[in-house]
C-alpha cells in the first residue's frame, strides 16, 4: 500500500481550514442562542410571578373586605335579630350598603345582590345592569371563600345603564376590581347569598404598573448580569476549544510530515540502526590492529613486509569507514526532521542501558531537571554519545555503586552529565583520553570516547572530562542553546492541561 504525505497533509489543512469557516461564527451563534434562552427563561419565570402576585393583591381586597362583613355582624347592637332576619335579600342589601359606607370602599361603585344559586335579585344604584355568576366563582363562594377579579379596561356600558360618576363622565371603559363574597350568619356555615361590589379599580392598576416596572427593571438586572457571566465563561470556553483545536491540527500536520519523512528515510533510519552496531562492534578488530601496528612498528624493514602492508590498508579501512559513518549521520540534515524532547530523549536512553545496569547490580538513576526540544538528526546523536558514555561507566562501576545520567539547564544550553563511582582515569591517560588505545579498562581500546568526541564536534557541543579520582569520575556534554529549544506555548499549555 502507497502513502502519499503531501495529500494526507494537504487533506488535513483543507479539512481544517473547511472547519475554520464553518466554526467562525459558531460561537457567536451559540453565545447567542444561550442568551436567547435564558432571556426567555428570564421572561417565563417573572410572567409567572407577575400572574401571582397579581392574583394576590386582587385577592387580597376581597379577603379583607369579607372580613370587615363578618366583623361589621358582630359589632351590631341586635345580633341575633340581625342574624335571623340576614337571609332576608332586603335586610342583606342593607347590610351590604352599610358596608360600603366604610372608608375602606370609597371607591365602591355599585353593589349587586345574588341568590345561592348565582341568579341576580337586586342592585343598587338602580342603574345597574344585571348579572350572574359563573360556576366556577359559585363553587368557591360555596365554600365560603370570596373572589377577586380585575379588568384592566371594562366598558362601563357592561355594568352601568349611565355613567355612575362625574369624575369618569366621558369615558367608555375604566379599570375595575370586583370583590364576590359569600354572605352567611356569623354562627351558621350555611350560604344565605352572594355580594358583589365593583370598585374603581385604578389604584389597584397602578399597583400593578408599579409591580411590572419592579419586575421589568430586576429581570434586566438578572439578565444583564446573567448574560456577562454567560459570555465570559462561554467566551473563555470556545477560546480555550479553538487553541485545542489549532494544536491538535498542527499536531496532526506534525504527525502526518513525521510519518512521510519515516516512510521516506526507511533505508537512512536502517542504516543509522547499523551504524550505531557498526561503531560498537569496530572496537576489539581496531584495537588488535592497532596493537599489531604499534609492535611491527618497532622491527626494522616493517614497511617492506606484506603484513605490514595489509594491516596498514585495513586500518586505513577502518579509518576510512568511521569517517563515511560520520559523513552519512552529516546528510540526515538534509531530510526533513521532527522533534524529541528531552523527556522522550531520556527515555530511548534509559531503555538502551538499563537492562545492562540491572544485570550488573549497579544502581542507575537519571535526574531530568530541564525542558526543550531537540530535531531528530542532533537527538540521534546526543543519544549515542550519552550510550557511549554510560556504558562505559557501567563497565567501570563495580557492582552495587552508583551510576547517574543529569540533564539540566546552564548558561549557554543544556548540560548533561554521566557519573560513576568506578576507579577513574590513570594519570597518564588524561592528555590523550579521546584519542584511541586509550582506556581506564583492563581490555578496553578506547575507541568509544574517540567516537564520542568526534560525534560531538560535529554536532557543536563541547565532551569534556569534568573529574576523575579513585571514587570516580564524570563527563559532561554541553549542547549549545542552538540544538534545543523550548516547547511551543499551545503544546506546554496542553502539557499543563492534562496533568
Amino acid at each position: 500500500m502507497s502513502y502519499k504525505p503531501q495529500t494526507g497533509t494537504g487533506s488535513v489543512k483543507q479539512s481544517w481550514q473547511q472547519t475554520k469557516r464553518l466554526t467562525r461564527f459558531l460561537p457567536a451563534a451559540v453565545i447567542t442562542l444561550t442568551l436567547i434562552i435564558f432571556a426567555a427563561a428570564i421572561w417565563l419565570v417573572s410572567q409567572d410571578m407577575r400572574r401571582k402576585i397579581r392574583a394576590q393583591i386582587a385577592n387580597r381586597d376581597g379577603e379583607i373586605l369579607y372580613e370587615i362583613a363578618l366583623m361589621h355582624q358582630t359589632s351590631e347592637p341586635a345580633d341575633e335579630e340581625f342574624d335571623a332576619s340576614i337571609d332576608s335579600p332586603a335586610n342583606q342589601v342593607t347590610f351590604l350598603l352599610k358596608i360600603s359606607r366604610l372608608p375602606r370602599l370609597k371607591d365602591a361603585m355599585a353593589i349587586r345582590l345574588f341568590d345561592v344559586a348565582g341568579k341576580f335579585v337586586d342592585a343598587f344604584p338602580a342603574y345597574v345592569t344585571e348579572a350572574s355568576l359563573s360556576e366556577e366563582d359559585l363553587r368557591s363562594l360555596k365554600r365560603l371563600r370570596p373572589v377577586s377579579h380585575f379588568y384592566a379596561q371594562r366598558r362601563l356600558a357592561e355594568n352601568f345603564f349611565q355613567i355612575p360618576k362625574s369624575d369618569i363622565h366621558g369615558k367608555q371603559s375604566i379599570p375595575i376590581l370586583e370583590i364576590i363574597i359569600p354572605i352567611h350568619a356569623k354562627n351558621d356555615r350555611r350560604l344565605l347569598g352572594v355580594a358583589q361590589y365593583l370598585l374603581d379599580g385604578q389604584n389597584i392598576a397602578n399597583e400593578f404598573a408599579a409591580l411590572d416596572r419592579n419586575l421589568f427593571f430586576q429581570a434586566a438586572a438578572t439578565f444583564s448580569i446573567g448574560g456577562v457571566i454567560v459570555v465570559i465563561v462561554l467566551g473563555l470556553a470556545f477560546h480555550r476549544l479553538q487553541r485545542t483545536n489549532r494544536l491538535l491540527a498542527e499536531r496532526t500536520a506534525e504527525l502526518l510530515s513525521a510519518n512521510h519523512e519515516l516512510t521516506l528515510a526507511a533505508k537512512t533510519s536502517a542504516l543509522g540502526a547499523v551504524t550505531a552496531h557498526l561503531i560498537h562492534g569496530l572496537k576489539n578488530p581496531l584495537f588488535g590492529l592497532e596493537c599489531f601496528m604499534a609492535t611491527r612498528s618497532q622491527e626494522d624493514n616493517a614497511e617492506s613486509n606484506p603484513d605490514w602492508q595489509f594491516v596498514l590498508s585495513t586500518t586505513h579501512h577502518m579509518q576510512t569507514m568511521l569517517s563515511e559513518v560520520v559523513r552519512l549521520m552529516k546528510e540526515e540534515n538534509g531530510a526533513i526532521g521532527y522533534e524529541i524532547s528531552l523527556d522522550e530523549l531520556t527515555t530511548i536512553i534509559s531503555s538502551k542501558t538499563l537492562p545492562i545496569a540491572r544485570k550488573a547490580g549497579i544502581h542507575y538513576t537519571i535526574e531530568l531537571n530541564a525542558e526543550g526540544i531537540l530535531s531528530n538528526r542532533e537527538a540521534n546523536l546526543v543519544i549515542l554519545i550519552l550510550d557511549i558514555l554510560l556504558k562505559n561507566a557501567l563497565q567501570a562501576t563495580p557492582t552495587g555503586k552508583n551510576v547517574k545520567l543529569v540533564v539540566c539547564p546552564s548558561e549557554d544550553g543544556i548540560l548533561c552529565e554521566v557519573e560513576d563511582e568506578g576507579p577513574g582515569f590513570r594519570a597518564e591517560l588524561l592528555d590523550s583520553l579521546f584519542k584511541p588505545c586509550q582506556s581506564r579498562k583492563k581490555d578496553g581500546n578506547g575507541i568509544g570516547l574517540a567516537i564520542a568526541k568526534q560525534l560531538a564536534s560535529h554536532i557543536g557541543a563541547a565532551l569534556e572530562l569534568k573529574r576523575s579520582s579513585a571514587k570516580g569520575c564524570a563527563f559532561t556534554l554541553s549542547l549549545p542553546e542552538k540544538l534545543t529549544r523550548k516547547s511551543s506555548p499551545l503544546a506546554a499549555e496542553a502539557l499543563a492541561g492534562l496533568n
